[in-house]
């Protein structure tokens, strides 16, 4: 694995595969430190090309695109994770820092694969099981019955964002709710709630957790809702969360940023859902919240500085905030000024050019004096702020 370290007196030109939300703040925060961005994405309006100091128009897995933002930097990393990564182990192997390992992020771009790495490593997960390669329907429903209900299929590559995930909750789900497409099924984990820890992994073995924050997921999208942090947990629980996320951290990846998903049971057991190997929508809180945010932490890790403070200075909440409406098109603002006058928020809009319904458009976090505190404003900011498509 090649290494790399911040030249005295030299600032490194960072390449960011992926030019959306995540890479839009990563590149704000890489001009704060003084650093160049150059990114990559097939949207010409992507929000990133705004800030960042050059871009590529292309594909992230197209080999010619990549290797045109490659000859422009110093180092390079994603903000995403369907990536060409034959193309960046290429890259590599010629000498330019690529993180995370291209390795890893090709597992974690195959569900069944990165379920089985973490099998190799110990961690506790859900009961899982393969569904052939086909993803032919009777192969599929043959497989389900096999693997017993209640369960989760999910695709193996392509999900996002709660895509490509479906729960069956007996053979009656079959033909209403069952994804066409090579797939692996888990068991349905009766679940307490649904957790999440960042994890900063830098040069010289150096490792940076974040605290544990609660994920209210929205039950008709799969997509991340609310979260909270500290998550509201016992001092030895939080501290098993933050290890396991370490754990599954260290078998995929080299440097950067981890964002670790994981569940609680009834039981009380806590197992590994998944692990996303870039900056991550539960790592958000940070901006306000903590010393150094996720983004400069993974500057900061890919660069081969010292990673920051990860304390949690106050209670905090984050919520999404999605396209509302019908209608796609260009977005309508309203009720910013309202959201602004609800102490201790602090609003994120992306700059997409397009509002789609439930497609992502900035987020809210509100610090405040407890948790209970910091949810009531979170969500009150998330009510009265729209985000809906303009017909056009």
């Amino acid at each position: 694995m090649t290494s790399m370290s911040l030249p005295p007196g030299i600032f490194p030109r960072v390449g960011v595969v992926g030019a959306g939300q995540l890479g839009t703040m990563l590149a704000r925060e890489a001009n704060r430190l003084g650093f160049e961005v150059h990114v990559l994405d097939a949207d010409e309006r992507a929000p990133a090309f705004r800030v960042a100091k050059s871009h590529v128009v292309g594909s992230w897995r197209d080999p010619v695109a990549l290797r045109e933002l490659a000859s422009r930097v110093d180092v390079l990393t994603v903000e995403r994770e369907d990536v060409d990564t034959k193309t960046l182990l290429e890259l590599e192997a010629e000498g330019l820092p690529v993180f995370p390992d291209p390795r890893g992020l090709a597992l974690i771009q195959d569900k069944f694969a990165q379920r089985e790495r973490m099998a190799e490593n110990g961690l506790p997960a859900p009961r899982f099981a393969s569904c052939g390669t086909s993803g032919a329907r009777d192969e599929l429903e043959a497989a389900a019955r096999a693997f017993g209900f209640p369960l989760v299929q999910k695709l193996r590559s392509g999900g996002y964002d709660g895509r490509g995930v479906s729960v069956l909750e007996g053979p009656e789900d079959l033909e209403r709710e069952l994804l066409l497409g090579p797939s692996l099924f888990e068991e349905k984990v009766d679940l307490s709630r649904e957790l999440a820890v960042m994890v900063a992994l830098g040069a010289d073995d150096q490792h940076a957790e974040y605290s544990v924050c609660e994920l209210l997921v929205d039950p008709l999208t799969n997509q991340l809702d609310t979260l909270i942090a500290p998550a509201n947990l016992p001092w030895e629980v939080a501290n098993h969360a933050r290890e396991l996320a370490l754990r599954a951290a260290r078998a995929f990846g080299s440097r950067g940023i981890f964002g670790v998903e994981l569940f609680m049971a009834e039981s009380g057991r806590l197992l590994v859902n998944e692990v996303s190997p870039r900056p991550h929508n539960s790592g958000h809180f940070t901006m306000e919240a903590c010393i150094t945010c996720q983004f400069e932490q993974h500057l900061r890790a890919i660069c081969g500085l010292p990673l920051g403070s990860t304390e949690l200075l106050r209670a905090v909440a984050m919520a999404n905030v999605v396209g509302s409406g019908q209608v796609s098109g260009p977005p309508l603002i309203h009720g910013m000024a309202d959201a602004l006058r609800i102490p201790g928020v602090a609003v994120h809009l992306y700059g997409k050019a397009e509002v789609r319904p439930k497609r992502k458009m900035g987020h809210v976090t509100a610090l405040g004096t407890d948790r209970a505190q910091a949810l009531e404003r979170v969500r009150e900011a998330q009510r009265v702020l729209r985000v809906e498509g303009k017909k056009t």
